[in-house]
């Protein structure tokens, strides 16, 4: 787990939320019935010896992270506001490999960012993102960073053991600014502190530890924290379990006006059941208050 500090009102790096998106997909994207996808798969698998899924390959079943990404680029985005860094996090495979989707992206975004993607760091994946699009905020190269998460429900082959899945494809896009009308900022972590997976019993004492500095705060509970109960007391959401890497932050891009409205302060939590990382960050809006307040998003992993 990676705790992180408190920044200063001046300090470079800030990020703050500008705008935020969720979108759910029904359809499949045409590429899910690529012939070609077939034979790279039984290539990817075969010194695995896990068998191929039938029914998703001769069914075209799937979606292109590509078409996922494109839809958020067109609605998050503008020319006005060109965007410095792309971040695509996935946790599923896509069902085009051969494309570089987040350069793919870059190419349909305002600006033409720098853009790569992360992946293979489950629910903590988003976290990941927040870190690196702070750096390069921190260095004066970023003013605008667009942080992508994208999840698709079919793979085309049978996983060596159980893993979280989606049910659904679904994306969040989240367009982070370091001025504009955003209220959240990210703030200079300190860690590890601690790594390894945590048992329930530290996940409470954890969750209770970041509430305990917090007015009134919501906890937003991830799909990977569906069977932890939320400390007594404590107003409480819980995600969506079918979304194991974009439900946490579809919450949060659905409820967010609401929880500006009230002026909460929002705690984010989530844990990788394969990799053991609690995630926390803490969402504070803006106050109206007689002296200016620092929102600030905290970010532990």
């Amino acid at each position: 787990m990676f705790s992180s500090g408190a920044v200063a009102a001046d300090r470079p790096g800030r990020l703050r939320l500008g705008a935020a998106l969720a979108r759910e997909f029904g359809d499949h994207s045409p590429t899910a019935g690529d012939p070609d996808l077939r034979t790279f798969t039984a290539d990817l698998v075969r010194p695995y010896r896990l068998p191929l899924d039938e029914a998703v390959l001769t069914g075209g079943l799937g979606h292109s992270y590509a078409e996922l990404g494109e839809h958020l680029v067109a609605e998050l985005t503008s020319p006005e506001r060109p965007v410095d860094l792309l971040v695509l996090v996935f946790g599923s495979p896509d069902v085009q490999p051969v494309r570089t989707t987040a350069v793919h992206l870059s190419t349909r975004c305002p600006g033409r960012p720098l853009a790569f993607a992360l992946c293979d760091q489950g629910a903590a994946g988003v976290f990941s993102a927040l870190r690196i699009a702070r750096a390069y905020a921190a260095c004066g190269v970023v003013r605008r960073a667009l942080v992508l998460v994208v999840e698709q429900a079919h793979l085309p082959y049978q996983p060596l053991r159980p893993a979280p899945w989606p049910d659904r494809h679904a994306g969040v896009g989240l367009l982070w600014e370091t001025d504009g009308a955003g209220e959240l900022d990210l703030p200079t972590e300190h860690g590890p502190s601690r790594q390894g997976e945590l048992t329930d019993e530290q996940v409470d004492a954890e969750l209770r530890g970041a509430l305990a500095g917090l007015v009134e705060p919501v906890l937003l509970l991830g799909p990977g924290l569906a069977a932890v109960p939320a400390p007594a007391g404590v107003r409480s959401v819980r995600a969506r379990p079918g979304a194991p890497f974009t439900g946490l932050w579809s919450e949060l891009a659905r409820r967010q006006a609401q929880w500006r409205a009230s002026g909460r302060s929002v705690l984010l939590a989530d844990r990788d059941p394969l990799l053991g990382y609690l995630s926390l960050a803490v969402w504070t809006p803006e106050q109206k208050t007689a002296r200016p307040v620092v929102p600030h998003l905290q970010v532990v992993r």
